[in-house]
């Protein structure tokens, strides 16, 4: 490979990778909860949830809750910065067994931003009760029907009560129409949003890339 092709597919390929390395946080729940607290308590590991077998595969460990909560049940222990350029939280979540389909309020299932002595803000990125409404604006609306299902949510923590730092969590709604143990999460990650110069690497590497394939066939 000549150096100019392998110099610009170096920096494709740098640029390619760099989101999917960047991931600050991730939790597959295999190990337990020592990545998780309890609300107001600080517990550590977090006793409001449980680590059990997936309802629909017995081999893999999930999470779930052994209380009914609000205003978020259990928290990250690792905390994260306020910064100018967003997160993207992914997560699976799975409402078993399926909602009433005329039940609004779904199962429960809930998933945030906020600080370990519980939301200050109102700070919900996605939840079973559809259409709610909550600092962010609406809510993602996870769907309760029996299926695990991948969610990315994008968000900017921008919010006053978040400038000292904040931390993911999660809950199963006491106001919804659920009862404990319905709701589950798995392979929850939250990396950084990448800034514009890590595109505009990639771009500069691919234009790189075309202009030595144009140089070879002239």
């Amino acid at each position: 490979m000549i150096p100019k092709l392998a110099s610009a597919l170096a920096i494709a390929m740098a640029a390619a990778a760099a989101p999917a390395s960047a991931a600050l946080f991730t939790d597959d729940f295999e190990s337990g909860l020592g990545k998780w607290q309890d609300k107001g308590t600080q517990a550590t590991p977090a006793t409001n949830g449980a680590v059990v077998n997936d309802p629909l595969n017995a081999s893999n460990k999930v999470l779930t809750f052994r209380v009914l909560d609000q205003a978020g049940s259990i928290f990250s222990v690792q905390s994260f910065a306020q910064t100018a350029v967003p997160y993207v939280l992914s997560f699976d979540y799975l409402g078993y067994p399926p909602a009433n389909p005329s039940n609004a309020l779904g199962l429960g299932g809930f998933v945030g931003v906020g600080i370990a002595s519980g939301d200050p803000c109102d700070c919900w990125l996605a939840g079973t009760v559809k259409g709610y409404s909550g600092a962010f604006g609406e809510v993602t609306h996870l769907v309760d029907d029996g299926k695990w299902r991948r969610y990315s949510i994008t968000f900017l923590p921008d919010q006053a009560e978040l400038t000292a730092g904040f931390r993911m969590m999660l809950e199963d709604f006491s106001g919804s129409g659920g009862v404990p143990g319905d709701a589950f999460f798995d392979n929850i990650e939250l990396a950084p949003v990448p800034e514009p110069s890590t595109y505009a690497m990639l771009i500069a590497g691919l234009a790189g890339l075309g202009f030595v394939a144009r140089r070879r066939r002239t």
